[in-house]
């Protein structure tokens, strides 16, 4: 819904646009039923309302106009004013279409000559290294500058929020900048590569694009700041998504919802509390470059007349979940067979095994590779620690590919079988194993290959999980006794 006012005095006019997404309805007593009677004392009813999987935008709401998702609670008695109670919901859009092609780097550039007193050229171009984020990200932006103009001048990076609000005849379009970053000044005749993280306020709405009636964007600027001249500037569009996925919430209150006038006495007071986490298969804190994972605890003050004052500090969560180790507890062992091309006659053949595929950050794993090389060729064996991390969007799929790790073994000559053994160490500071969450992933495995010159390096896939050291120590009679209950 959006209300305006366009002019003033007699010439005041105003203009406003609603519209409904949908209603669900469902009566916990016979609609009916006559001479229905509730026993006295509290009476409760279970009820289940199905929210549409249309293309449903997220709750919003400012001065101007909001978007409301409401639950509503009526009791109707004969002879009686209906008694209403209602409560609002918080929706978050599942709308992903719209940002497929934003998952990657986007890059932009601008020449501009400056004017008649002050001659020359400047050339600016700017990448930045995604444009969907959440809040409290940080986005990381490059802007290369050539000045070969006599004027100095200054980069600038702002963030910039633009909502639109349309209903019929009126519009209304609010600009606002969010944050503005200044760098230091080019000098003229110069070159200079400047970066800039911008972190996104934790407390902005997501991105609105599915509504008719209010939108809101983003954007970020990239402008040089030229005195009496017109700035030359990179625009990046920027969308803002909500976390899509909630594990669980509990909440308790510490002074009565319902009570009115609670007076503390002055001075500091202290309040006991216990918030219990739920047993369910939850996966670990996570912070990735393109995700992220977060449990957070939020005590919040609220006060009649007054904004609420709220503290969040984030909790560490390590995931409980055993269920995808029952079948590597083992030493675990994979083998290939390749014939050599053409040119080359003959047939290689690899066999590697890794001694414990679970381990912890700090941990040493060994494998043992035993090749027989039939063939004319000479190669190398090598080993690495491949890290995956896997964001999976509903029209899109970012995957991250990073090797941890490397070791080259010497030269295996033609026509001979050799064994080649290897200690690998885990980082301390890598992440757990994420497979439990359908929005990230992080998986690992040990690429065991022979590196043959114009030829496709035979390779075996060893996968690698990464936990907790107090997981990692238990025996796998321990491990399938936890699998069993």
């Amino acid at each position: 819904m959006y209300t305006g006012h366009r002019g003033s005095g007699d010439n005041k006019k105003s203009y406003s646009a609603s519209r409904r997404y949908f209603k669900a309805k469902e009566n916990l007593v016979e609609e009916n039923a006559t001479d229905t009677v509730l026993s006295e004392g509290p009476n409760e009813f279970k009820f289940s309302l199905q929210i549409p999987q249309d293309d449903l935008p997220s709750s919003y709401k400012d001065p101007h106009g909001k978007i409301v998702y409401m639950l509503e609670a009526k009791l109707s008695r004969s002879w009686h004013f209906a008694t209403k109670f209602q409560k609002e919901l918080k929706l978050a859009s599942k709308s992903l279409a719209h940002h497929g092609q934003m998952m990657f780097p986007h890059s932009g550039s601008v020449d501009k000559d400056i004017g008649v007193f002050s001659k020359g050229q400047v050339q600016m171009s700017a990448t930045i290294d995604r444009s969907v984020c959440s809040p409290g990200d940080t986005l990381s932006i490059v802007a290369k500058i050539s000045n070969s103009s006599s004027k100095k001048m200054k980069p600038k990076f702002s963030l910039q929020q633009k909502i639109e609000y349309n209903a019929g005849n009126g519009k209304k379009v609010c600009d606002s900048s969010l944050c503005k970053i200044v760098r230091e000044t080019i000098e003229v005749n110069s070159e200079e590569t400047v970066t800039c993280p911008v972190e996104i306020p934790a407390n902005v709405i997501g991105t609105i694009h599915n509504c008719e009636i209010l939108s809101v964007e983003y954007y970020l600027k990239v402008y040089l700041d030229i005195s009496f001249a017109v700035d030359p500037e990179v625009v990046f569009p920027l969308v803002i998504i909500p976390s899509v996925m909630r594990f669980f919430k509990d909440k308790e209150y510490l002074v009565k919802e319902n009570a009115g006038g609670t007076l503390l006495p002055k001075g500091v007071h202290r309040f006991k509390f216990g918030l219990q986490i739920p047993q369910g298969d939850m996966p670990s804190s996570f912070k990735g470059t393109y995700g992220k994972i977060v449990y957070m605890l939020e005590a919040k003050l609220s006060r009649s007349w007054r904004c609420p004052v709220t503290v969040e500090t984030k909790l560490s969560f390590v995931s409980k979940s055993l269920s995808f180790r029952g079948k590597i507890v083992y030493p675990r062992s994979e083998s290939v067979q390749k014939e050599i091309g053409v040119f080359s006659p003959g047939q290689i053949r690899m066999m590697a095994i890794v001694d414990r595929p679970v381990c912890s950050p700090g941990d040493t794993v060994s494998v043992v590779a035993k090749i027989y090389n039939s063939s004319s060729k000479k190669m190398k064996p090598k080993v690495s620690l491949q890290q995956d991390i896997v964001y999976p969007a509903k029209e899109t799929r970012m995957t991250c590919n990073n090797r941890l790790w490397q070791i080259v073994g010497d030269t295996i000559e033609q026509n001979t079988e050799e064994t080649f053994s290897c200690q690998v160490k885990i980082p301390g500071d890598v992440f757990y194993t994420i497979h439990n969450c359908n929005i990230i992933s992080v998986q690992y495995h040990l690429k065991v290959y022979l590196d043959i010159s114009f030829a496709i390096d035979p390779t075996v896939m060893l996968p690698l999980v990464i936990v907790p050291r107090s997981f990692a120590a238990l025996s796998p009679a321990d491990v399938l006794r936890l699998l069993l209950t």
